[in-house]
């Protein structure tokens, strides 16, 4: 076998070392456990996983396991690609699992026993010289390559994860129907075209499901490229950005009236929104909107169902400097003129929904699929596939026996029961007339 030429290469040492992979795939783990248990919010956990020493960490992590992967590449090969047969007496007799057949050895023999094996799935290799012979074989020579093809998958899982991370984001987006989401650096909008709840005929008008129509628009001319109606679980995907529908919530229309001018100004709140009308210098904050009002016993509103039979709005009123006026909070129907200051009027005049879209780009999600399938695989080929050597040996130094060993660095307590069942049959080769 030829020197490798990196072995003297300091650095090229430093990256290979099975140590260092270790210790920097314990500091990501320790790292990812942080980001997840303490730092409560996306914001915050999005920073520490696009920081140049986190994508640097995932960098030179990927390189070391390359560097090792490349290091054993040849010597693994070899033991798949050839059958080990340079080995002597010393060395079978060495060898936990070693017996000899109950026959004596002959020549035509070799044949025979050759078969054998094939037909148990070996692969074999026969020397015959010297008026003996030594048969070769091997069997699950693949499980050798188990851990380079891990190692493979671990690559293309951090270099997934770069991807992601270089290439793809995650936002919440949302609107009314008529409104439109813009994406930043993508070349195309969405158009939210409607919306629709839709309730099943129970007691409790419980939904069953709620709809968005979406059209997506290249932002170059203006033109309408797909239209696509999508629910929770099914999403609207478009160059790699998917669309799913996530939430909704409920809008309230405001008119405001003065009267000395016959001035109107029309606004749309949600709840946790505030609006401004200059007519008298107040702000409207909406708390709450209740599809189908009621009160407890205790006198806390709520809403018996999400149906809209008895629709209220729980609202605040703010000075210009923001005092509070009048009582904590109102509690008004839809459709009811509400008298304010000097003539002003104020009129809930109906209610819409929204929708809200979790927006996600994820570049590296083909590849993270793909390494998932070689992390399976190269599991399997580990566990499963595990090499076993077995050898027949017949010479001047065996005193017309024929030796039969055997050896497996995993699953010695398969490969013992194995390695029993084989010399039972080949024993019976002896009995052929």
């Amino acid at each position: 076998m030829t020197n490798n030429p990196n072995k003297n290469n300091k650095i090229w040492q430093f990256f290979s070392s099975m140590k260092v992979g270790l210790i920097l795939l314990l500091i990501l783990t320790a790292v990812s456990i942080y980001a997840a248990t303490f730092l409560e919010h996306q914001p915050a956990m999005e920073r520490v996983y696009s920081s140049w020493w986190f994508i640097g960490l995932l960098g030179i992590t990927g390189l070391n396991l390359l560097v090792c992967s490349i290091n054993r590449f040849p010597k693994l090969w070899e033991q798949v690609s050839n059958i080990k047969s340079n080995v002597d007496l010393t060395y079978l007799k060495s060898l936990h699992k070693q017996t000899t057949l109950h026959y004596a050895a002959a020549p035509e023999k070799a044949g025979h026993l050759e078969n054998s094996l094939k037909k148990k799935g070996y692969r074999t290799r026969v020397e015959v010289k010297d008026g003996g012979f030594l048969i070769s074989a091997d069997k699950g020579r693949f499980g050798y390559l188990g851990s380079l093809v891990t190692h493979v998958s671990l690559i293309l899982i951090l270099l997934a994860g770069l991807i992601g991370i270089l290439g793809g984001f995650s936002d919440f987006q949302g609107g009314f129907p008529g409104e439109t989401i813009h994406l930043q650096d993508q070349g195309f909008d969405v158009r939210i075209d409607d919306f629709e709840i839709r309730y099943r005929d129970d007691a409790h008008r419980t939904i069953e499901q709620y709809y968005s129509t979406l059209t997506v628009i290249d932002r170059e001319d203006d033109s309408e490229i797909k239209q696509e109606t999508i629910y929770v679980n099914r999403p609207l995907r478009y160059k790699g950005v998917n669309f799913y529908q996530s939430t909704y919530g409920w809008g309230v229309d405001i008119e405001f009236h003065n009267p000395a001018t016959d001035e109107r100004k029309t606004m749309l709140l949600v709840p946790g929104q505030s609006g401004f009308y200059e007519g008298l210098g107040i702000h409207i904050s909406i708390l709450r909107f209740f599809p189908d009002f009621t009160m407890t016993r205790d006198g806390t509103p709520i809403t018996r169902t999400q149906y809209p039979a008895n629709p209220m709005v729980a609202f605040q009123i703010f000075s210009g400097d923001g005092q509070l006026i009048g009582q904590q909070y109102y509690i008004e129907p839809l459709n009811q003129v509400m008298e304010l200051f000097h003539g002003h009027t104020m009129e809930f005049t109906g209610f819409k929904n929204y929708t809200g879209f979790q927006i996600i780009k994820q570049p590296g999600k083909p590849l993270a699929l793909a390494a998932s399938i070689l992390l399976t695989l190269g599991l399997i080929m580990s566990f499963y596939m595990y090499p076993r050597r077995v050898w027949l040996y017949s010479g001047k130094d065996t005193n017309g026996q024929i030796i039969f060993a055997g050896t497996s660095r995993r699953n010695k307590v398969g490969f013992e029961l194995e390695f029993e069942k084989l010399h039972k049959e080949l024993s019976k080769i002896g009995e052929v007339k």
